[in-house]
C-alpha cells in the first residue's frame, strides 16, 4: 500500500536509517512520481489544446476525435514513464524521463497554433 502513503509519510520512511535500499528507491519514485504525474498532465494539456484553437469556425466533434488519441497517449505515457524503472538510472531521475520528453512536443504544439 505505498502508494497510498502521503508525501509527508513517505519523507518520514526515507529518512529512517533503516529502510532498505530496494524500498528506497521505490519510495523515492512514487513521491518525485506525483510530482511529475503532475507536470506530465500540464503537459498534455498544452499538447491537445491547438487541436481546438482556430480562427475559422470548425466542428468541435470532429477536434475532439482527432485530440482524443493524442490525449490518451500523452496521458498514458506520462503514467507508464512514472512508474516505470529504467535501468541505469536513479529513481529521481527516471520518473522525469516524461516530462522531457513531452516538453518539446508541448512547445512545439503550441508554436503550430495559427494567430
Amino acid at each position: 500500500y505505498s502508494s497510498s502513503l502521503s508525501w509527508r509519510q513517505i519523507g518520514q520512511i526515507l529518512r529512517s536509517p533503516t529502510v532498505k535500499p530496494e524500498m528506497h528507491d521505490r519510495l523515492s519514485r512514487i513521491g518525485w512520481g506525483r510530482l511529475s504525474a503532475l507536470v506530465c498532465a500540464v503537459l498534455s494539456l498544452l499538447i491537445t489544446m491547438p487541436f481546438f484553437l482556430s480562427r475559422e469556425p470548425e466542428n468541435m466533434l470532429m477536434a475532439a476525435l482527432k485530440c482524443a488519441p493524442v490525449a490518451i497517449l500523452t496521458l498514458l505515457a506520462g503514467l507508464l514513464g512514472t512508474t516505470l524503472a529504467i535501468p541505469g538510472l536513479p529513481p529521481v531521475v527516471s520518473v522525469f524521463v516524461p516530462v522531457l520528453v513531452l516538453g518539446p512536443l508541448a512547445m512545439a504544439a503550441l508554436t503550430s497554433i495559427k494567430t
